[in-house]
């Protein structure tokens, strides 16, 4: 008996409310710039570091070093987990599933609640790769237009799906956006 498999894109939701209540719910940028930056990301760094919290043990340590990483990669930033999650401007949670099944990661920012609560399903293959993209949508960064022919960055759906980091392309747009 043969099998035949149907790869489905990945699928993220970004949910953004803008300070004038607008909502968004998902998001196509050219280059790979959020629209949101500005209002929801770039203000993470007033005090000179970002805040963030999780609550599970392993992806703690696995965050650690992405964030050391960065650190060390993208002139301008600063992380520091907190204890704390009610003081955390990046919270990262997991869940057994969303509403739409082909969901893997959300990451949502409302005004009201301004910090990022990003959210991965536990269950899914390559998870580290869809939190390192949900990071990205903290941080500032958008989806590529064309998915299919931009495969050279975390945001993209087609990337190859064993990447647990930034790639070289997200790094320049990082340090386009702190550095300044």
């Amino acid at each position: 008996m043969e099998e035949f498999i149907v790869e489905l894109p990945l699928h993220d939701e970004v949910y953004i409310e803008t300070p004038h209540g607008e909502e968004h719910h998902s998001v196509l940028e050219n280059d790979l710039l959020g629209y949101w930056i500005d209002f929801a990301s770039k203000p993470m760094m007033d005090d000179g570091v970002i805040k963030w919290n999780s609550s599970s043990k392993k992806e703690r340590r696995f965050l650690k070093k992405v964030f050391a990483q960065l650190e060390d990669d993208v002139t301008g930033l600063n992380f520091k987990k907190v204890k704390n999650p009610e003081i955390a401007e990046i919270l990262f949670r997991k869940t057994e599933r969303f509403d739409n099944y082909f969901t893997l990661g959300r990451a949502e920012w409302t005004p009201k609640d301004p910090r990022w609560k990003l959210t991965v399903r536990h269950d899914i293959q390559n998870r580290r790769s869809t939190l390192i993209h949900e990071l990205g949508h903290a941080l500032g960064l958008g989806h590529p237009e064309d998915h299919e022919a931009e495969t050279d960055t975390i945001m993209s759906y087609n990337r190859d799906k064993l990447s647990r980091y930034f790639f070289p392309k997200d790094l320049d747009y990082l340090t386009g956006i702190y550095s300044s």
